[in-house]
């Protein structure tokens, strides 16, 4: 037993050795280009979603903490793959202008139809026309967005693990790493616009959210309603009328921030002063 007890803390040892040697080797090298851009990316995010579960785990924080760090996480991952594109897929394309100003059309074009079926969308949940809730339209216009680029975006996420798999089996170990908190980073973006963003119960009750919080006002002078009980939107130019929302109800506990809510059937119009 004495000689398999120090057989096995040699190997303990070795193995921890050679992944400390893997993690010095990891972030070593020159810090510019798209080596050092996936380094800090996957370290940030790592941490950031470690932390942000240990945390959430032992109610160190409010569960909105466990929401936003997700937010961040997303988009570091998001960036980290525009870097991927620009470097590796467009080098060349990327050297000619006219190139550059048809890409900046595209997006033009893809946020200018989003916003469109965004308006629409918040017109169905409030039966009012969208100008009233700028904030929850624009929320409205950067999830239609990222419904439709669901897919590009994991062609990309697998082209850039394709990458760092060719890289490890190259016996570049250090690349190792960042090939998990890649994986991790699809999943998670995968979970969260599948189920926040392209489910259609969830993503109007997120819109709805957004709007008791961003264009609902809790403090004012309206017939029918009571301050921080109801929530109230004014309709028109002389802030004369409001809509009434009721207080927000949850369906289940999950954090605050992807919990499911009832929105009412029918908001009442009501005046104010």
């Amino acid at each position: 037993m004495a000689v398999r007890f120090r057989f096995s803390s040699a190997a303990v040892q070795a193995v921890w050795s050679r992944f400390i040697g893997n993690i010095r080797g990891y972030f070593g090298g020159p810090a510019s280009g798209y080596p050092f851009v996936l380094k800090v990316s996957t370290s940030f995010t790592s941490a950031l979603l470690f932390f942000a579960m240990a945390f959430d785990y032992f109610k160190i924080l409010p569960a909105t903490t466990l929401v936003f760090c997700v937010f961040v996480t997303i988009a570091v991952s998001l960036f980290t793959c525009a870097i991927f594109v620009e470097s590796f897929c467009l080098p060349e394309v990327n050297r000619f202008k006219s190139a550059q100003v048809f890409g900046l059309g595209a997006i033009g074009l893809v946020s200018y139809l989003a916003h469109g079926q965004a308006g629409e969308e918040v017109n169905a949940i409030f039966r009012q026309d969208a100008s009233a809730f700028p904030y929850t339209t624009t929320a409205a216009t950067a999830m239609t967005i990222a419904s439709w680029a669901f897919w590009p975006v994991i062609i990309v996420y697998l082209l850039v693990l394709a990458h760092l798999i060719w890289r490890v089996t190259k016996f570049d170990e250090k690349h190792a790493f960042a090939m998990t908190m890649v994986i991790v980073n699809m999943a998670s973006f995968v979970s969260f616009i599948e189920h926040q963003t392209r489910d259609d119960g969830n993503r109007k009750g997120n819109l709805y959210k957004i709007a008791l919080a961003m264009d609902f006002n809790n403090y004012f002078r309206c017939a029918n309603a009571t301050e921080r009980t109801n929530h109230v939107a004014f309709i028109g130019s002389d802030q004369k009328r409001a809509i009434v929302a009721p207080k927000l109800v949850m369906r289940n506990n999950n954090p605050a921030g992807f919990s499911t809510v009832e929105i009412p059937a029918h908001f009442p119009l009501t005046t104010c002063d």
